[in-house]
């Protein structure tokens, strides 16, 4: 019975001892905590990933590329990592990067062999990488290009390896200063 009070009545031909598949749910109890999906495909069903606070959802960033083998990171966008595929970072975007690791509990691999760059765009100004593992940085700098302030720049369960004898920096070729932690 729904809140409405329309009586409905579900059956199934096959039972499924395991559990795994075959399963009933009322559509109506879902919610955006489910345990058996992945984040990309919470994403592409239109609930929201949460970042340090921050939503993150297909509405307003967009759709989103899943990353299933070695593959470029080259234009701006949503990215979502599988625990055994690589992306690779190693050029300039324009817009807004987020890229998310798939698998909950296990960091997704984003590697960087060069200066990596991001340029802000009109409405578009958001650095946002969550459970991610930063490999092979060999340069010192992760640099944003804007002429005026990046609104959201976010690293959250984010491990950076970076190279001997390097260091990351947060460098920004305006004159505009990081004001929030």
């Amino acid at each position: 019975e729904y809140d409405d009070k329309v009586m409905s009545r579900t059956t199934a031909n096959k039972v499924y001892p395991d559990g795994s598949i075959g399963r009933i749910r009322n559509l109506g109890q879902l919610d955006k905590n489910l345990s058996d999906i992945t984040p990309y495909d919470a994403y592409t069903l239109g609930f929201d990933i949460m970042v340090a606070g921050k939503a993150i959802n297909k509405a307003t960033y967009g759709d989103a590329t899943l990353v299933t083998k070695t593959q470029g990171l080259n234009k701006s966008g949503v990215y979502f990592v599988n625990s055994d595929a690589t992306a690779n970072f190693n050029s300039g975007i324009t817009g807004n990067l987020i890229v998310i690791g798939n698998t909950p509990g296990v960091r997704s691999n984003v590697s960087r062999t060069g200066v990596s760059y991001l340029t802000a765009s009109e409405g578009q100004d958001a650095l946002i990488l969550h459970n991610v593992n930063y490999v092979d940085c060999t340069a010192n700098l992760f640099q944003l290009n804007a002429g005026t302030s990046f609104e959201t720049i976010i690293f959250d369960n984010c491990l950076f390896n970076v190279n001997d004898g390097k260091s990351l920096i947060l460098s920004n070729s305006a004159t505009n200063t990081i004001t929030d932690r």
